[in-house]
């Protein structure tokens, strides 16, 4: 990156520019662009088209003078996980691969016999304490 803090300070020199004037010309804020000249930023993306006209060259410029490009993948596992070694993917022991599919059509056929059910409906409009009178009727009766 001292490429780019080397252009950039090379251009405020020469221009006789003050950090803040050059900032406020590209439409930078004062503390991202302090924090590029420290080093202890990297510009993103949008940062670096701003950089590019301050400096008055391409995005590809800036973007080779900050050592950009495509990231390299690391290889190996992500912290805090396990590895699966020999472990295979899919539906737990016992279970058939559709039993979720299965078990939801189960529920959306209860509900529409429920649903059809004048007495459930009226009863699930009530409030708690007659839900629970009426709980207790039914348990009396048998």
């Amino acid at each position: 990156m001292s490429k780019l803090i080397d252009a950039i300070e090379a251009k405020l020199a020469a221009e006789g520019t003050s950090v803040t004037a050059a900032a406020k010309s590209v439409e930078l804020s004062l503390p991202s662009f302090r924090a590029v000249l420290k080093g202890k930023s990297k510009p993103n993306a949008r940062g670096l088209k701003k950089y590019a006209k301050l400096l008055g060259v391409s995005n590809e410029e800036v973007t080779a003078m900050v050592g950009g490009g495509k990231k390299k993948a690391k290889g190996g596992k992500k912290p805090g996980r396990k590895a699966m070694t020999g472990a295979k993917r899919g539906p737990k022991p016992g279970r058939k691969a559709g039993g979720a599919v299965a078990g939801v059509i189960a529920m959306l056929s209860q509900a529409e016999a429920i649903l059809g059910d004048d007495l459930a409906v009226a009863v699930h409009h009530l409030g708690k304490a007659q839900r629970s009178t009426l709980a207790m009727i039914v348990k009396s009766l048998g």
